[in-house]
């Protein structure tokens, strides 16, 4: 009795798996796959064949099998659901792409618009320097025809660029004043 025991287990240890038999099989039915269907199968589809290929091992052969009218309807509609998928797939492609050409379109005009601004501040910062010439050109006028008049001897001469420096920086100023309104506004209406 106790040798009967001994062999059954000693039979049923012989049974248990003791390696990497059953992964290394599915690796190389993987490959085996691979090599027959082109090694650009994916990975759904490797599983979809292998499930396939376990259930037909599972009923004895293919003319045992019983195949459900839901399944075939489902296998009929497959191609069509391929398409779709692959018309969303590029639907959602493309709505990407032009979302990324609008965020770089509109990164390229905010660009231009704060290079355009920088451009407008520094116009204006000059116009103010044009100004303050114009303004220190006015005074230098303004001054020398005073001290003409403070005299009672009149140089004509002096009288003549006096009167010239006043028109001029007077011009001038009025010039720069319209041009710095002008960018002045441009500059508000960029920034809106």
């Amino acid at each position: 009795m106790k040798f009967k025991a001994l062999s059954a287990l000693m039979l049923g240890i012989c049974t248990l798996s003791h390696g990497n038999a059953d992964p290394e099989r599915g690796f190389s039915i993987n490959k085996h796959m691979l090599d027959t269907h082109g090694t650009s199968t994916s990975k759904k589809t490797i599983e979809a064949l292998r499930f396939v290929k376990d259930y037909v091992i599972l009923n004895g052969s293919v003319n045992n099998m019983t195949i459900p009218k839901e399944l075939i309807k489902i296998c009929s509609q497959a191609r069509q659901r391929l398409e779709d998928d692959l018309k969303a797939e590029r639907e959602a492609k493309r709505i990407e792409e032009d979302a990324r050409r609008q965020l770089n379109k509109q990164a390229v005009e905010l660009q231009k618009q704060k290079s355009e601004e920088s451009e407008m501040f520094s116009n204006l910062k000059k116009l103010d320097k044009k100004l303050k010439i114009s303004n220190d050109l006015l005074n230098e006028g303004q001054n020398e025809l005073e001290e003409l008049t403070k005299s009672d001897k009149v140089n004509r001469v002096k009288l003549l660029s006096a009167n010239a420096k006043i028109t001029t920086s007077l011009k001038r100023k009025a010039e720069l004043q319209k041009e710095k309104d002008q960018l002045s506004d441009k500059l508000i209406k960029l920034k809106k």
